[in-house]
This record gives structure tokens, sequence and C-alpha cells, in this order.
């Protein structure tokens, strides 16, 4: 078990999935496309995402899906869309 060390508290987390719905056909879901070596070099520097359903192409700031860490107690989802 972790020990906290001076000025440090802990408390229990929560996982929450993050993923993209792709904004060009509204079904399919924005991943990382691996086939594309452009990273754009923008503040936030931009990552390729193909849809995995139609194929539609987005530079995005951060790579989807992702895993974003809650407090247990606010871990009840505010955005159940699946």
């Amino acid at each position: 078990m972790y020990q906290p060390k001076e000025h440090e508290a802990t408390f229990s987390v929560k996982p929450i999935g993050v993923k993209r719905i792709c904004e060009h056909c509204g079904e399919g879901e924005m991943v990382r496309d691996h086939k594309s070596q452009i990273m754009l070099m923008s503040n936030p520097p931009l990552i390729a995402h193909v849809c995995t359903k139609c194929g539609g192409k987005l530079n995005l700031p951060k790579v989807y899906p992702y895993i974003e860490w809650v407090p247990e107690e606010e871990s009840e989802c505010s955005s159940k869309k699946d």
C-alpha cells in the first residue's frame, strides 16, 4: 500500500474511458491514424486521427481514446453516450 509523503493525502479514483465520436458520420469513433506520420507542431500539437466507420480524418489535440481519472465520489459519468 502506498504511504503518503509529507504534505500528501490519498484518495480513491476510478478510470473513465473517453472516446471521440466522428464529426463526419456521427457514428464511428476517432482513433489515432497509425498510418500517418504527421503531427502538426502547432500549439498544442495536433495528432492525426481516422474514423473507424467512414474513414474521415481529423487532427486533434490529444490521442483518442484516452483514460480520465476521477475521484470515486465524482465517478458517475456526466454523459452516457454509447
